[in-house]
């Protein structure tokens, strides 16, 4: 994990992350949304949870973040992930910084930095795919579809009650 750069924007509530499309309100069709995915399995495996932040908002850890408060567990996961935009040198660099933002903030949250693990996986693991934003009609509507896949996913492993 690495911790040089600035103090990392805190995440925003659950209440505050919207799981529709983010062109759904704004481009009506000239933006697709997103394909149905299934569920991602790590949040029914042992997990307490399994959270997102969305990079465009910034607000305090969520109290279901805040679970790590009373309960023992063995690790936090900690991803990021970028749109397709860009060379994979670029990308996989910012994923790494994004998972590392959001590992400091834990840190700095007070969880043991021995069990955080940040990885950045650039443009792979995408929600939302170039086929998916193919119909957009200029690169504004294009970045705006990409949005879903600018992302960092905190999966909380080895949960039991204290």
């Amino acid at each position: 994990m690495r911790s040089s750069g600035p103090t990392a924007p805190r995440p925003p509530s659950a209440s505050s992350l919207n799981p529709t499309h983010p062109c759904s309100s704004r481009c009506s069709s000239a933006c697709p949304g997103p394909p149905d995915r299934p569920d991602d399995d790590r949040a029914r495996q042992g997990s307490l949870t399994s959270f997102l932040w969305r990079l465009s908002n910034s607000g305090p850890i969520d109290d279901q973040g805040r679970e790590l408060d009373t309960v023992n567990y063995t690790g936090v996961q900690v991803d990021g992930h970028t749109d397709p935009i860009g060379s994979v040198p670029f990308n996989q660099d910012l994923s790494e910084r994004r998972a590392n933002s959001v590992a400091n903030q834990l840190v700095s949250d007070g969880v043991p930095s021995d069990r955080i693990r940040a990885q950045g996986f650039g443009k792979t693991n995408l929600k939302v795919t170039e086929a998916d934003c193919a119909g957009s009609p200029n690169r504004g509507a294009l970045i705006e579809c990409f949005q879903p896949n600018r992302r960092v996913e905190v999966t909380v492993d080895g949960v039991t009650p204290r």
